[in-house]
């Protein structure tokens, strides 16, 4: 189940269109205050008219619009959250509305419904309102981004910073679901010992447990994307700061407190997206949900079906009634997917037969951090990936030269070691 939630009453969220929409509906000038109550017999008065136009005064500036008026002042997606924020206050809202008695929910009708469309259709014509969406990453960017982040001192930005975007590229996540991961959702892979396994309880589509399985995390060819490699990097640089040893959450940044941690990434991330070296390849505003986007449709690009995609990305699907005897972990399909966004291919870190590096020596030397805050299992995955970035030109120059030198150092003891005989 999941175990926690940024708003766990989306009434919080839905509040307030509701005061805006009940000031227009009296006729207020002054907006309702935050702990206003309505009573159920006010609300049951509502018709669709009135909901119509609130919405009309919202899009197009003016509540009954002529026909030279236009949506310029907001969206149809604007529309369809504000008929899902009222309709949740709605004494019958899992009625329909009957047009006859004119009882029901009337953000139902057939009114609201007809009035949405419109909008959409005046958008299609290009005369409502841009979308302000934010746009995908292209690849380019992507690795801009993190390379921007890469050059900077603060630990935060060069090393939790990049390994929460490639969380959200392997997982094709959110940036919420990234931030709401724990220590504890890290697991080793019994069957595929080269991997880990991850369980992303707390997500927007997550309702219940069936639909919060584990998930398989990969090593790529291609360092910008392994999310291994990342995750080695970061946690053995945090954990080592005694960062790491605070709280419960992966990426704790502020009080062990998701919802602050994740506006600590998400400004991090904008003034990425404002930094100079950052070059833009198509026009249009990008955010951390375009860093979801990419994923999704490089998925699709390369022959996953959108069951599939939708499966790794933990989105909602219509339900069927198979689903009720398909075990919740498929993991064909999530690997299928986890395969295809590692650019270069799949990758396994391996230790050479002669090295003369076993797993204590990895423990001790490579991830003690690590061992400190996950099993051994999980360590040892971590600690083959780190062990291979010491001895790239590209990625030393990421770690800390304390830590690289640590490595190196002790490696380097082994190799002069006489042979075992």
């Amino acid at each position: 189940m999941p175990r926690r939630r940024a708003i766990n009453d989306v009434s919080i969220a839905y509040k307030p269109y509701l005061l805006e929409f009940m000031a227009f509906y009296h006729e207020r000038v002054q907006p309702y205050p935050k702990e206003t109550v309505f009573e159920q017999d006010i609300l049951v008065g509502i018709k669709p008219r009135d909901i119509e136009r609130w919405m009309c005064k919202k899009v197009y500036g003016v509540p009954d619009p002529g026909l030279d008026d236009h949506p310029i002042h907001g969206r149809s997606s604007s529309l369809e959250f504000y008929k899902k924020a009222l309709s949740y206050f709605m004494p019958n809202k899992r009625m329909g509305w009957n047009e006859v008695t004119q009882a029901g929910n009337p953000t139902k009708s057939s009114e609201i419904i007809d009035r949405i469309k419109k909008v959409k259709k005046e958008e299609v014509r290009k005369t409502g309102k841009k979308s302000s969406a934010r746009q995908p990453l292209e690849h380019r960017e992507f690795k801009q981004s993190l390379a921007i982040l890469e050059r900077d001192p603060d630990p935060i930005k060069r090393f939790l910073a990049p390994c929460v975007n490639k969380v959200q590229y392997n997982l094709i996540a959110r940036l919420d679901d990234a931030m709401e991961l724990e220590f504890e959702d890290i697991k080793p892979n019994l069957h595929f010992p080269f991997s880990l396994l991850v369980h992303m309880c707390w997500s927007k589509n997550v309702n219940e447990e069936r639909d919060a399985g584990e998930q398989i995390l990969l090593g790529s060819m291609r360092r910008e994307y392994c999310i291994l490699l990342a995750l080695a990097m970061y946690l053995e640089v945090w954990i080592g700061s005694g960062n790491g040893m605070l709280g419960t959450l992966l990426f704790n940044i502020v009080d062990d407190d998701p919802i602050k941690s994740k506006k600590r990434v998400a400004d991090i991330m904008a003034e990425v997206y404002k930094h100079r070296d950052f070059e833009r390849i198509k026009e249009g505003p990008v955010g951390t949900h375009s860093v979801r986007k990419l994923p999704a449709t490089h998925a699709r690009r390369f022959g996953c079906s959108k069951d599939d995609t939708d499966h790794r990305g933990r989105w909602r699907r219509k339900k069927r009634q198979s689903d009720d005897y398909v075990d919740m972990v498929l993991p064909y399909p999530d690997a299928k997917v986890a395969s295809k966004l590692c650019i270069g291919g799949p990758c396994m870190y391996a230790l050479k037969a002669d090295c003369g590096v076993s797993d204590d020596w990895l423990a001790e030397f490579v991830v003690p951090n690590i061992r400190r805050r996950f099993p051994r299992e999980v360590g040892m995955v971590l600690g083959r990936a780190l062990l291979w970035a010491s001895f790239d030109a590209e990625v030393k120059e990421i770690l800390p030269p304390a830590l690289s030198n640590r490595i190196m150092t002790a490696y380097a003891a082994i190799r002069r070691l006489p042979a075992r005989g």
